[in-house]
């Protein structure tokens, strides 16, 4: 589970900018917005995190590229290159081309707290460092490897903790195995050796951390293979359906994952192809499955515009469902669905965020709870009303005639 992503110099993100999932209060709703993260060391106490984070903001406002720059680390992470010219997928902020790109991570795997730490440009990974917390609350850490890389010489440095007791042997192959444009965990990955720690990096993000999922991606043929294979049970996915008012009783999903929903409207029943159905109950199909599997594993998922085809009564449905649900997985959100901050006595603000476009252009974003009682009243307030007449930012300034030719 994510603690904490920082990102800098990437795409409109200029300065650094952070996004947490450590609460800032405790109340009435942490049974469903927290979850627990028992330390394995013995003696410690548990580490508590937010299982869901919710960005607004205007158009072009950054919210997409947070989103973004979560992939590109996971792709740093694990990607592999054919060759070191292969350049990296990055775009810094277009008036700092010159600069590198900075990304740090702190998350949990294995009730491990880790950190680690990317500097990069389109050619190389100039910097990465490893490093591992004492224990889950702690804020002290060990570094676990450092690498460095001199650009003009195209010569890279990796040292290794010597506690670890890696032998020189396995040191020499990943140095060797690392090519400069890939992170130390691909290395790893192309070595038959046994370093815990390493294992753990590279298993949290292939098993824990799933692509993103944008409004443009197909979850179909997801949904309808999780079906087929038995990765989920489809009867679970129908009940969800039916309970969405599609008025569905059934789904078939044959070997080439063509995909037919029945329906039963007024004791009459009728199949539709799954191409026949409507974009929303698409969508919502593949995001039932998505939802489903959060709430048996322990995923970290982001969804860029979850509102995108869906009634708002639905995208509700699918946050609280998520919150009484999944208890060790995370979602991270962004959106444009205003009316759910009507829903002030299920809302908490640490879980509440905003992207908002500065005046060169760049992304800064905070959370709701760095506000303070001038802007949200206790019992008064509505998260709504303050969002909506703009004293949180993170709206467009639409001119009044935009309409007028």
């Amino acid at each position: 589970m994510i603690v904490e992503f920082s990102v800098e110099n990437f795409l409109s993100i200029r300065e650094k900018q952070t996004l947490s999932f450590e609460p800032t209060v405790h109340n009435k709703l942490d049974q469903y917005y927290i979850t627990q993260i028992e330390d394995k060391v013995k003696g410690k106490k548990p580490l508590s995190l937010l299982k869901i984070a919710i960005m607004y903001g205007a158009n072009a406002s950054g919210k997409t590229n947070f989103l973004k720059a979560l992939t590109c680390f996971k792709f740093l992470v694990i990607k592999s290159k054919s060759n070191k010219n292969e350049k990296l997928p990055i775009r810094p902020f277009i008036f700092d081309r010159d600069k590198s790109t900075k990304m740090e991570m702190i998350f949990i795997a294995n009730q491990t707290k880790y950190c680690y730490q990317f500097e990069f440009n389109v050619n190389c990974i100039i910097r990465e460092e490893l490093s591992e917390y004492k224990y889950l609350t702690s804020e002290r850490k060990e570094t676990i490897y450092l690498r460095t890389t001199d650009t003009d010489k195209q010569i890279q440095t990796i040292n290794f903790n010597d506690k670890l007791n890696i032998d020189e042997t396995t040191i020499v192959d990943l140095k060797r195995k690392t090519l400069w444009n890939e992170s130390v965990i691909v290395g790893f990955s192309k070595i038959s050796a046994d370093i815990s720690q390493l294992k753990d990096i590279s298993d949290w993000f292939e098993i824990h951390f799933p692509c993103s999922i944008t409004p443009e991606m197909d979850l179909i043929n997801f949904a309808s293979e999780s079906i087929n294979n038995g990765s989920v049970d489809k009867n679970s996915v129908v009940e969800f359906l039916k309970n969405a008012d599609f008025n569905i009783s059934d789904i078939i999903v044959d070997n080439s994952l063509y995909t037919i929903f029945q329906h039963v409207v007024d004791d009459k029943s009728f199949s539709l192809s799954i191409n026949e159905e409507s974009l929303g109950t698409k969508r919502f199909y593949g995001l039932s499955v998505v939802l489903l599997n959060q709430s048996k594993e322990s995923l970290f998922i982001c969804i860029d515009e979850l509102d995108s085809s869906l009634h708002p009564d639905l995208y509700n449905a699918f946050i609280l469902t998520f919150l009484q649900n999944a208890s060790n997985s995370q979602l991270f959100i962004t959106t444009h669905n205003r009316d759910f901050l009507r829903n002030k006595d299920i809302l908490r603000k640490d879980a509440l965020w905003i992207a908002n476009k500065n005046d060169d252009a760049s992304t800064e974003i905070y959370s709701f709870a760095d506000f303070d009682s001038s802007v949200f009243r206790n019992d008064t307030s509505s998260f709504y009303n303050v969002y909506s007449i703009g004293k949180l930012g993170g709206t467009p300034n639409v001119i009044n005639d935009l309409m007028l030719f």
